[in-house]
């Protein structure tokens, strides 16, 4: 995302505008959104970023959930890597409600999710307002990205505090392959507090 934008003045278009990112989540349970907002001079959009508003999330679900089921697409550079299983590795030991965590990839190929609604949302109210001129804008707009009698998307600006070093952990704590102990291929990994320290996979 970027600020300022202009419908009128073109000339923006060959500025070098400020960047903001914007991760997404989808509880398909709830049906509330979940965006996590930062401008570039908080972070920059890779795995560190991702696995850190992950683990914001864990963190958010209520006491009662035990269980989470995660479903991503199979972009390595930010969601599909050993730093993002690093940290659901360690999320499942210190969080004390959580037990078990599921990293389920869709297959290779053109895909849609739920969350993309909410990008299209995003997008849409962008084009009614027209005007965006600082990075604090954007997070209104996903406020109101919602249809009518849809619940308010929830938006958690995110700041370099926040966001953790999850590739120092990997190096510390695991080692992580891109194939099983079979040699197969890892679409599905599965972290439980049984299994301390173990990803499952298939």
């Amino acid at each position: 995302m970027l600020s300022p934008t202009d419908p009128i003045n073109h000339a923006l278009f060959y500025k070098q505008r400020f960047k903001s990112f914007n991760f997404t989540m989808y509880n398909t349970i709830s049906k509330q959104g979940d965006c996590f907002i930062w401008p570039e001079t908080e972070g920059k959009r890779g795995s560190c970023e991702i696995a850190s508003c992950l683990y914001l999330y864990f963190k958010s679900t209520p006491a009662v959930v035990n269980h989470i089921l995660y479903f991503s697409d199979r972009y390595r550079g930010q969601k599909l890597n050993k730093f993002v299983a690093a940290m659901c590795l360690i999320a499942v030991q210190l969080l004390p409600h959580l037990e078990t965590t599921d990293l389920k990839c869709m297959v290779v190929g053109p895909n849609e999710m739920e969350r993309d609604s909410m990008h299209s949302a995003i997008s849409t109210e962008h084009k009614i307002i027209g005007k965006v001129n600082w990075s604090a804008n954007w997070m209104t707009i996903a406020r109101c990205d919602r249809k009518k009698g849809d619940k308010p998307s929830t938006v958690d600006e995110i700041t370099n505090k926040q966001i953790i070093d999850w590739k120092s952990h990997q190096k510390c704590h695991m080692t992580f392959r891109k194939a099983d102990v079979h040699g197969q291929s890892i679409n599905w990994l599965y972290f439980s507090k049984k299994t301390q320290f173990v990803i499952n996979c298939k």
